[in-house]
């Protein structure tokens, strides 16, 4: 009876001792989990950033086009009519340098670089002509120093998204690692809650002392705090917080998933890639709240539009994604369309709001699901550089220009 009872003290004793070190190491582990997953924000923000970069320079690339064929136009024709569009496009490009000024601030490598594009933008503003009076009766002269001054900034924004490519590249890998790092945390702090709870159990059979279940409501506590931060940190790895949409990170890895699961049994896949018309310049006018009505309004016309199997992302600042299992170039252009005229035709509060929709479907061109995506930005592309407002498909077996855009889908950009 004595020994019976001295190994129930050396039992009770033991499990309190390991029950108090791992509550000990869980009070530890715990705020290093906190202090991840807030380092996993600034992660995903950095991200967020330089998907804002490269969506700057792609807008200033689409205004100097824009730019370009206004004066050719003019020069042409003397025709007053080039003038409302030369001064437009110079708005946006003033607006688009400002904005990558901004974007830039905490980055000095590409501070340094938008610094020298916007020098060689700036002397290719001055040399813009916007009023017959100012033509010296010899066209080709300015066109050719234009086009020089052009190229010269296409190259530089060209080579800016290049290196921004793989600045992207590698800050996704970063979240791919601090994500993973911050699971495994969160791990093991549930895992040490189940030790300390099995702990506790053993404790309680052989003492239910008052001591012993408070030590039990603690780690419960704890459990359902861990749990907590565990589903969070889950939906913040997966969602956007403005649109409630799947994000970057989440789509790429639906993208491939699907894609292969769909080439493994023929079947077709289609991808649109969708922006915003103007969506700087109404942020501009109306602010960053109106902004952001307009990019949850349409997220959810996107999402009510799609089947349950389609796949709706929010791609990064005004730029969205739909994936479409089982459908074909057809049906895929057919649902841009809706879209596109859903959109159009819905009552907004401040200006009328558009959107340019890029088309690609898998073909013997698009094998892999990066080339999808390359075909359906460049079809985007080309929707803006047309004027907006309209649905260009990627044509298989081109390159930028090549993009075929159904005369019917054309409409008239919103300007604000």
């Amino acid at each position: 009876m004595v020994r019976s009872s001295y190994s129930h003290k050396v039992h009770v004793s033991l499990a309190s001792a390991l029950a108090f070190a791992s509550i000990i190491l869980l009070s530890l582990l715990t705020p290093l989990t906190f202090y991840a997953t807030n380092r996993l924000e600034l992660y995903n923000a950095a991200v967020d950033r330089t998907y804002d970069a490269q969506q700057i320079l792609s807008d200033l690339a689409a205004d100097l086009s824009s730019l370009d064929a206004s004066e050719q136009g003019y020069l042409l024709t003397q025709d007053d009519t080039y003038v409302a569009s030369i001064d437009t496009a110079k708005k946006h490009i003033y607006a688009a340098l400002t904005r990558a000024k901004s974007c830039a601030k905490d980055d000095p490598a590409l501070r340094r670089r938008m610094r020298a594009i916007t020098q060689t933008v700036s002397v290719r503003l001055r040399s813009a002509r916007t009023t017959s009076s100012e033509n010296d009766g010899s066209p080709e002269v300015p066109s050719r120093l234009q086009a020089r001054l052009a190229q010269a900034a296409r190259t530089q924004i060209a080579e800016t998204r290049a290196g921004l490519e793989i600045v992207l590249a590698r800050q996704m890998e970063d979240v791919t690692k601090r994500s993973d790092e911050t699971q495994v945390l969160v791990t093991a702090d549930v895992a040490l809650v189940v030790v300390v709870l099995g702990l506790m159990i053993l404790i309680v059979r052989h003492d239910h002392s008052a001591q012993v279940n408070h030590y039990v409501q603690i780690v419960e506590e704890q459990k359902r705090n861990l749990e907590h931060a565990n589903r969070e940190l889950a939906e913040l790895a997966k969602r956007d917080g403005l649109t409630g949409l799947i994000n970057h990170r989440t789509f790429h890895e639906r993208l491939a998933t699907e894609f292969v699961l769909l080439a493994r049994h023929s079947e077709p896949i289609s991808l649109l890639m969708i922006d915003v018309d103007h969506f700087k310049a109404y942020n501009d006018t109306f602010g960053h709240q109106a902004g952001d009505a307009i990019l949850a309004r349409i997220a959810q016309i996107l999402d009510d539009a799609g089947r349950a199997s389609d796949v709706v992302a929010r791609y990064g600042g005004e730029e969205f994604a739909i994936l479409l299992p089982t459908t074909g170039p057809h049906g895929a252009h057919e649902l841009a369309e809706r879209l596109r005229r859903r959109v159009e035709a819905d009552t907004w509060q401040n200006a009328s709001v558009t959107i340019s929709i890029g088309v690609s479907s898998s073909t013997r061109d698009a094998t892999n699901p990066t080339e999808l995506l390359a075909m359906a930005d460049r079809a985007l592309y080309r929707s803006k550089a047309l004027g907006r407002n309209q649905v260009t498909i990627a044509s298989p077996d081109s390159e930028g220009d090549g993009a075929q855009t159904p005369p019917s889908s054309t409409r008239a950009a919103a300007h604000f």
